[in-house]
């Protein structure tokens, strides 16, 4: 069996598609508003948590547990192009200890991602 020319992947194209995309750090103390669609965004918090999330009006809503960070505390992560959120992602947090539901509905608009170009 031979392989064109045309389907196999340059070097350039192989190492493209195998690097993750560039992760943006939400935090308390350090929330974004906006962010690109070619991002995957971390939601980060001292305390474990659970995630409650939807996109573009809290559309296919879902709850994702965080997860420990080496350098402590924790994190969920979202990769908004895989979730194919085009305009918004809203969501609040229920920690596990007593403090509970953060009675709080937070929003980070999207941008959508241009080729070659991710806009932070």
């Amino acid at each position: 069996m031979s392989t064109t020319s045309a389907n196999r992947k340059s070097p350039a194209r192989r190492k493209a598609a195998g690097k993750p995309a560039p992760v943006v750090h939400w935090r308390d103390e350090a929330p974004c508003e906006r962010v690109s669609s070619a991002v995957r965004l971390s939601v980060e918090s001292r305390e474990p948590f659970v995630l409650h999330f939807g996109h573009d009006g809290w559309q296919g809503v879902t709850d994702l547990d965080s997860q420990p960070l080496a350098a402590g505390g924790h994190a969920a992560a979202l990769d908004l192009r895989r979730l194919g959120v085009s305009q918004s992602l809203e969501f609040t947090r229920r920690f596990l200890g007593p403090r509970g539901w953060e009675h709080h509905d937070w929003q980070v608009r999207v941008d959508r991602a241009t080729p070659g170009h991710n806009k932070l």
